[in-house]
């Protein structure tokens, strides 16, 4: 009898256990900002085929990465600088395609009647080591600025805070959050698009591929259905945002059609823009990356 009744408890243990584990969400995680606005719509509006999905928002570029290399998220838009580590570590993601294009502005309260005049100052940005970082070295420095004493914080929306404030002369920033901050004050200036002067010395029609979308090697090979829902849901998010931006669910952005367009959102599959990544990833410097990782 005792022997029947620790049979039947295992049972129902593994079934339930079987049960949470069917019932788990798969985590979906990205950055605040371009990337989040991107998601709105798709997680609003959800269908069925995706209600396994669970959608966080990292304010913290730190955090979002320290969750891909912990491989807790399942998708992830991660900065694209960041594929080089993927692939150097052998990290188990692939990299599905491009959701953001160069958004990053340098800013400052007074025009410049030449970039030089950027040699030897101060300028607060976010994400060290990562895509705000490398851009804005390459960049500034192709335009013989030098001596650039950086300050790192730890989010876009911090340094537009201190920036506010008054605290640094100039920042580097992107949209969106540009455009809430010239909101609050009309004194800014947009001194520099990064992805126009990327444009201008790459030759490129796109610009520089800023936030990556990125999946779990395992889900791809074991649910190729749901990767191309997502995808697709992504897409039909984007172009709503694209056409919408005044619709309710961006409110606390006060979007409009001048942030969207700067903010140069369009999904693009990985395997149409290779010679985008291999440009970006050649000027940024760090290990080659294994073409195998774009599908």
């Amino acid at each position: 009898m005792k022997y029947i009744l620790k049979t039947i408890l295992l049972i129902s243990f593994l079934f339930t256990t079987k049960l949470n584990f069917s019932q788990e969400k798969l985590k979906f995680i990205v950055p605040y900002g371009i990337p989040s606005l991107s998601i709105m719509s798709m997680e609003q509006n959800q269908p069925i085929q995706l209600n396994s999905l669970k959608y966080i928002i990292e304010k913290s570029s730190t955090s979002l990465i320290n969750s891909v290399i912990k491989e807790d998220a399942d998708f992830a838009i991660i900065p694209s600088s960041f594929i080089t580590k993927l692939s150097e570590k052998k990290i188990p993601y692939s990299v599905l395609g491009t959701v953001g294009w160069g958004s990053f502005y340098l800013v400052g309260y007074d025009n410049l009647n030449s970039p030089s005049e950027l040699s030897n100052q101060e300028i607060v940005l976010h994400g060290k080591g990562l895509t705000p970082d490398l851009i804005s070295k390459y960049i500034l420095s192709q335009n013989k600025i030098k001596n650039i004493n950086f300050q790192y914080l730890t989010s876009a929306s911090e340094v537009s805070l201190f920036f506010l404030s008054k605290k640094y002369k100039y920042a580097i920033i992107p949209e969106p959050v540009l455009s809430k901050l010239m909101l609050k004050d009309n004194n800014i200036k947009i001194l520099m698009n990064f992805n126009e002067e990327w444009k201008k010395l790459t030759k490129s029609n796109l610009g520089y591929p800023q936030s990556s979308l990125i999946v779990k090697n395992s889900i791809l090979e074991n649910n190729d259905i749901l990767v191309k829902k997502m995808i697709l849901e992504l897409e039909k998010s984007i172009d709503f945002l694209k056409n919408n931006p005044l619709n309710t669910i961006y409110s606390q952005w006060n979007l409009n059609a001048t942030t969207i367009s700067n903010s140069n959102i369009m999904y693009m599959p990985s395997k149409d823009t290779l010679k985008e990544y291999e440009e970006y990833f050649k000027l940024i410097g760090g290990n080659p990356v294994d073409s195998k990782i774009f599908k």
